[in-house]
């Protein structure tokens, strides 16, 4: 890091073939002026923030595009100020909702899908961007197991009703109901006499 400091540089100008020596004081130009107010150093950590700048804003751009739906709000940038006094992104972060859908297996695989999507878009995703995947993976087959013991309980369920269906008496094989079945009352000689022979011969 080079101090500022007040300097002067002395530049010779010919002016109609006349030299003419003039003093010019580069402490208060701007840094960007022509190369005036930048070492060789300098320059070349200004080339490095601006390819850094333009690197970290295409990768969360990546991941803001694929998220979608789950992007929390926009970009957060934190900046460095170079030596030319200008601001670079210098690291980044897209927040992603990755909650899964409470009840709904198949929206929470859906969803998983989604963003394991983003935190894989960029060219070079991050040691952050694949755990977030891996993250993501995991909340995917968990849900594909919910999903699959859904489906499960639900051919249970068709089949119990189903079987009990079939132990139903069909119409051929139920037997006729009596009707002089109830027309003696019990507790008689004469009722139950008539009730055991109608059971009989009917």
């Amino acid at each position: 890091m080079i101090a500022a400091v007040c300097l002067w540089k002395h530049f010779g100008i010919k002016i109609m073939g006349i030299q003419i020596n003039s003093k010019i004081n580069t402490g208060s130009l701007p840094k960007n002026f022509s190369g005036i107010g930048l070492t060789s150093d300098e320059q070349k950590v200004v080339d490095q923030l601006k390819a850094r700048d333009a690197e970290v804003r295409a990768h969360e751009n990546a991941h803001k595009s694929a998220g979608g739906q789950y992007v929390m709000g926009g970009i957060t940038f934190r900046y460095q100020t170079g030596p030319d006094g200008k601001r670079y992104a210098v690291e980044g972060e897209v927040r992603i909702d990755t909650s899964s859908v409470s009840g709904d297996p198949e929206a929470t695989i859906q969803k998983a899908r989604a963003i394991r999507k983003a935190a894989n878009a960029p060219a070079s995703p991050s040691a952050q961007d694949r755990s977030v995947a891996s993250q993501a993976a995991a909340m995917e087959m968990e849900a594909q197991w919910e999903l699959a013991k859904k489906r499960l309980e639900k051919m249970k369920n068709s089949h119990a009703v189903a079987a009990s269906q079939d132990t139903l008496p069909t119409q051929k094989n139920r037997k006729p109901e009596n009707p002089f079945a109830r027309k003696y009352a019990t507790g008689s000689e004469t009722g139950d006499f008539m009730n055991r022979l109608l059971d009989v011969y009917y």
